[in-house]
């Protein structure tokens, strides 16, 4: 798990929670806020919006797959 991801579950105080459903529901998250960014460039690709959505999950350690 990326450290950043494990930083913030530790600040929402998740450590009772098993590690797997912690994992899936932060890529989860991660992958949402990539596709609002995305979504910024429709019908144009490769604008701000994929720079920012690629930045999000690069922080993160988050790969995007369709």
């Amino acid at each position: 798990m990326n450290d950043r991801i494990q930083e913030l579950m530790e600040q929402a105080g998740a450590w009772n929670i098993p590690d797997e459903f912690c994992e899936k529901f932060a890529e989860l998250i991660v992958r949402e806020c990539a596709n609002i960014a995305y979504e910024f460039d429709i019908p144009n690709r490769y604008g701000p919006g994929e720079f920012i959505g690629n930045r999000i999950q690069r922080r993160l350690g988050v790969l995007y797959e369709d």
